[in-house]
């Protein structure tokens, strides 16, 4: 599988609900410095590399400030959450929904480091890939083509 590089415009802005953007927006706004994203990207795509190789099973690891595809959503909630924290204009936002995605990431973060989530080497795919299979120890039992 892919490792990819998390971006602003790619993976978190998508993933704001309205008020959250609309924070976001009025906190760039009001100082172009305030945008705190590429450090939380770099925070905890860190964070995950750091989990990823704890675990002895994992050899083969992506480029520099990449996490795997598998990894991307719990990675994006957790910088979800610690945006929409750092904003006063949106902090109260936080309510069951985000605590539960904030949970289920930090979860999902321990059990990469505990090695109970199989993390897949780095394939060298850029993610745009026109075919898939799934693969049955060392042989493809089902292989997809467009």
């Amino acid at each position: 599988m892919a490792w990819v590089k998390i971006t602003k415009d790619q993976h978190i802005l998508p993933r704001l609900n309205n008020t959250e953007m609309a924070g976001y927006e009025d906190a760039v706004a009001e100082n172009p410095y305030a945008s705190k994203i590429p450090d939380l990207i770099k925070q905890v795509t860190d964070r995950f590399r750091g989990a990823i190789q704890s675990c002895k099973n994992n050899t083969s690891f992506g480029a520099s400030c990449t996490v795997p595809e598998e990894c991307v959503y719990h990675a994006v909630s957790l910088i979800k959450r610690a945006l929409v924290a750092s904003n006063p204009n949106t902090n109260e936002l936080q309510g069951t929904v985000r605590d539960s995605e904030y949970t289920a990431a930090e979860t999902y973060l321990e059990r990469v480091a505990d090695c109970k989530e199989v993390i897949s080497p780095d394939s060298g795919a850029t993610g745009d890939s026109t075919t898939a299979g799934i693969e049955w120890g060392s042989k493809t039992a089902l292989n997809f083509s467009l």
